[in-house]
């Protein structure tokens, strides 16, 4: 799990169709229904964080952008023999994994998006970080004991109450005074994080994190990359046996060992181009998990290419440097 999914990374654009932050704290995890043994409709929908709306023809920001074909703006779609507009969807860490499962459960035609930009997504953690070893470790024991008090026990994690955040706030903000003492939260963070060059100490000073309220993570959205980075493979949540997958994602799984398997069903993005990138920097999700990704799409034709930049985890949406915008906006003139 990552931070950038508690802080719904921000992305400017116009018509944002996504929840407020306090959303994410009611999330229950990444699995869905499924009707036609590959990933179920709704199955994206407990995935959620960084997905954003826009229009590509007067908006500049970082989103899912609407972009005006030859046909058009019709009556609907299918006008003039095409779709009055073009999806592009950009997604960063954990939204990046979002789209992709969106895109592969709903096949290229049905999902309506003509390009995927992928900014280091989450899905496969061949390599992870100090922090994620602790929490693989951890989580799984912790979450069934709860589970054995309260089964139907679900969370989001965030600091709780006005005072505490108030008094964990004004100490970040008094560190930033010291500078000893701010040096030592950053060799501890970068220690933590694989050596991560992201500036996570500016991070946690953004107007959504306040005394009044923050954002969340799932602890089951933490368990969906546990059981991701456990199994070696981008796959759906797994509810912990054959009858309970069957359930969620339909009676051929009763048979099956484990959840759908994402990247092995990316056949199935048909001819959408799909552009992913890594940083260089990036300790969170590092450029081999991209590569990973990369690799699989090519293997089933998928349209993928890949680039990277010197960036850390949190440089794609913080501080972004003209190079990625140029980049970006390249990618989604296309």
């Amino acid at each position: 799990g990552d931070a950038s999914a508690a802080t719904a990374t921000a992305a400017v654009v116009r018509h944002q169709r996504s929840g407020s932050h306090g959303s994410s704290r009611r999330n229950n995890g990444g699995g869905g229904g499924g009707t036609d043994g590959c990933v179920g409709r709704g199955s994206f929908k407990r995935v959620q964080s960084n997905i954003y709306l826009g229009r590509s023809d007067s908006d500049s920001g970082i989103g899912v952008g609407a972009g005006r074909t030859r046909s058009g703006v019709g009556g609907g779609l299918g006008v003039g023999g095409g779709e009055p507009y073009r999806l592009r969807a950009v997604g960063h860490s954990m939204g990046g994994m979002s789209l992709l499962v969106h895109c592969v459960a709903r096949g290229q035609a049905r999902s309506r998006v003509h390009r995927l930009i992928l900014l280091t997504p989450a899905g496969f953690h061949v390599e992870i970080p100090l922090a994620a070893e602790l929490i693989c470790m951890f989580l799984p024991p912790v979450l069934r004991l709860a589970r054995l008090v309260w089964p139907r026990f679900a969370a989001g994690l965030f600091i709780p109450t006005h005072l505490v955040r108030r008094i964990v706030f004004k100490l970040f903000r008094d560190i930033h005074a010291i500078p000893s003492a701010l040096d030592l939260v950053k060799l501890a963070t970068r220690f933590m994080l694989s050596n991560d060059g992201s500036q996570w100490d500016r991070a946690l000073q953004m107007p959504h994190y306040n005394a009044t309220d923050m954002p969340a993570v799932s602890v089951f959205q933490l368990m969906h990359m546990v059981q991701c980075t456990h199994a070696g493979r981008f796959q759906m949540y797994d509810y912990g046996g054959a009858a309970a997958n069957a359930a969620a994602y339909g009676p051929e799984y009763a048979t099956r060992d484990g959840p759908p398997d994402i990247a092995a069903q990316y056949g199935r993005l048909g001819g959408m181009p799909v552009d992913l990138v890594a940083g260089t920097h990036d300790g969170v999700i590092p450029a081999a998990n991209i590569r990973a990704h990369h690799s699989s799409m090519l293997a089933a034709g998928v349209r993928a290419t890949y680039r990277e930049f010197e960036f850390g985890h949190l440089d794609f949406t913080f501080a972004v440097k003209e190079d990625l915008k140029l980049y970006m906006m390249r990618l989604l003139r296309k």
